[in-house]
């Protein structure tokens, strides 16, 4: 009797794990590799949508409320109208007409394209697709998706299985980890370490500089805590994911090629900051989606702003700076932190422009005030400390004057 109630138990732990955990409620743009689409969705209120045919693989929101989506099966990238999907243009890579994997742009005028190949190569091109620069890189590479580091370096995958490597600006190769699995996208984070999507291993992984694996989500240790959530969820391939600014990250679980497969699993998997549990999961529509392999959250972006998460999570980039000094009549700020060490001023670069004693300067409100374990931000008067990792807004201070 003991033993059966004791697996009655259990089975019930099993079933109130899985009915613990939420659908997603977000403003999603999907890149579905299966469909050959784009999509939005806002899945609070699934009537809100719309659908676009389009070759896709790398997705950025990069303002006057435009998507730039690479060209997966062409010659470069496209910008999508983000309330109705159109297709605004189509810019083609001079000389290219074998597919851009990846895009990303940090202004206006200049847009990274890469490309696989023997060797992979990254074009620098301008606003109408003539290439500026080209960086081919020091070994073979499988580019998926190819990030960007604020040290103007670049992330991404290599033919080596397992391997995701850093590039430097000349094509050097300057740092790799063995992830496992196929790895298809990193990121950067701002203490050092890496986030990766380990692509068949089903896994997000975090590395430390050394290239070490800190952490893997799902082991198969997380599988068996809920074995009924990881069966339905059918983690796949884990390709493309964004870090939100609570430090969750929502990853896309791509399930094939082609189209027929928006039945299987749950393609859209939110992981909570220290890699410990499920926070939420998107059952897909499967009239509408096949098999997505990236993710574009943008429930409180600017659509107005270009966006980058080169520094991690996603915020609004600028390549150029301003320097305004604060009103002539006030003192310089002291802040209220016991922590406190010394004070910088950062630009988006994270380079330091300018002493703030005995004169204050805001760049953009990015200057920050250096702590051992954080940056906390000044926005004038107002400070906001923000989590290094994952650029959390904790709640506020203030300085005085």
């Amino acid at each position: 009797m003991k033993k059966i109630l004791s697996f009655l138990f259990f089975v019930i732990g099993i079933s109130q794990a899985q009915d613990l955990i939420p659908q997603m409620s977000h403003q999603l743009v999907l890149a579905d590799e299966g469909n050959g689409k784009v999509h939005f969705i806002n899945t609070a209120n699934q009537s809100d949508k719309w659908s676009t045919t389009c070759s896709n693989r790398d997705l950025q929101l990069i303002g006057n409320n435009r998507i730039m989506v690479s060209d997966n099966n062409g010659s470069g990238y496209s910008e999508l109208d983000l309330s109705t999907g159109t297709v605004i243009k189509h810019v083609a890579v001079t000389g290219i007409n074998n597919g851009i994997n990846s895009s990303f742009r940090l202004s206006e005028d200049v847009t990274f394209c890469t490309q696989d190949g023997s060797p992979a190569k990254i074009y620098k091109v301008n606003a109408v697709g003539k290439i500026l620069e080209t960086i081919t890189l020091s070994m073979d590479a499988s580019v998926r998706i190819c990030r960007p580091t604020a040290k103007g370096t670049f992330l991404l995958g290599g033919k080596t299985a397992g391997m995701i490597y850093e590039f430097d600006s000349t094509g050097k190769k300057i740092w790799e980890c063995n992830a496992g699995g196929e790895p298809y996208m990193a990121i950067r984070l701002p203490d050092g370490t890496t986030l990766i999507s380990n692509g068949y291993g089903g896994q997000i992984v975090r590395a430390d500089q050394k290239g070490t694996i800190i952490r893997k989500f799902p082991t198969e240790t997380d599988k068996k805590s809920d074995p009924e959530f990881w069966s339905k969820a059918r983690p796949n391939f884990f390709a493309g994911f964004q870090i939100l600014r609570n430090g969750n990250i929502v990853v896309s679980n791509w399930q094939g090629h082609g189209t027929g497969y928006g039945s299987s699993g749950y393609q859209l998997i939110e992981i909570d900051s220290a890699f410990c549990k499920i926070v939420a999961y998107w059952k897909q529509d499967a009239l509408l989606i096949s098999s997505l392999h990236h993710v574009l959250v943008i429930d409180d972006l600017d659509t107005k702003l270009l966006y980058s998460d080169r520094d991690g999570f996603l915020q609004p980039f600028s390549n150029s700076v301003s320097i305004i000094p604060t009103h002539p009549t006030l003192h310089s700020p002291q802040i209220q932190n016991s922590n406190s060490q010394k004070r910088i001023v950062l630009d988006m670069l994270g380079r330091r422009l300018a002493k703030t004693s005995p004169s204050v300067y805001l760049v953009r409100s990015m200057a920050y005030h250096e702590t051992s374990s954080r940056h906390v931000l000044l926005h004038s008067i107002k400070v906001e400390t923000s989590d290094f990792a994952s650029g959390r807004v904790i709640p506020s201070i203030y300085c005085g004057f």
